[in-house]
């Protein structure tokens, strides 16, 4: 993963965001991806939903 991805992904390039999801999916470090991001979220918190398909995930999120 480079900062040319993240940049694009940034600026709403869904392609650079989908190869960052896959990059993510695949166990790869996040700090990579999110590592220079705290200085624009502040104080929140990353959290991850997990479960099969039907659980509930979407309807917990909205």
């Amino acid at each position: 993963m480079n900062t040319e991805t993240v940049e694009r992904a940034k600026a709403g390039n869904h392609q650079a965001q989908a190869e960052i999801i896959t990059y993510l999916e695949n166990g790869k470090n996040p700090e990579i991806i999110f590592g220079d991001s705290y200085h624009c979220i502040g104080n929140a918190h990353r959290i991850g939903i997990t479960g099969p398909p039907g659980a509930g995930k979407s309807t917990v999120v909205s």
